[in-house]
């Protein structure tokens, strides 16, 4: 049993983790650039052999930020919203005053939540 609590908490720390990394990854690109800088300045920098420029590394943080932004806008792109209707009801309606009667349609999601089952399952863990 304690084998199992050691494993729900690993796998809690590595999902909590990842959320954390891809929340802040434009802060953790910035700061590996500072890290890094006279390493990417020296030998990752387009504008090394011109030193008038003082891109100092720059352009390559530039990329990398770049990068970032189209991950996170494909994989937003991606995510899509599925809506389950459980119950629906159609009312029609006119308007009065107006020549052309339109249709309004009134939808009513059903809130029965079976409590029965749920609770046999569903309980807190014992660890």
């Amino acid at each position: 049993m304690p084998y199992i609590c050691i494993v729900i908490r690993l796998i809690s720390i590595f999902l909590i983790s990842g959320f954390l990394l891809q929340a802040f990854s434009k802060q953790l690109i910035v700061t590996g650039y500072y890290v890094n800088k006279n390493f990417i300045a020296s030998f990752l920098c387009e504008n090394k052999n011109l030193p008038e420029k003082h891109c100092e590394g720059k352009c390559q943080l530039k990329k990398e930020l770049q990068k970032d932004e189209s991950r996170q806008q494909d994989s937003s792109t991606k995510v899509k919203t599925i809506v389950d209707v459980l119950f629906s009801e159609k009312a029609e309606s006119e308007v009065s005053g107006i020549n052309t009667p339109f249709v309004r349609l009134y939808y009513h999601f059903s809130t029965v939540i079976p409590t029965t089952a749920a609770n046999a399952v569903f309980h807190p863990p014992s660890c």
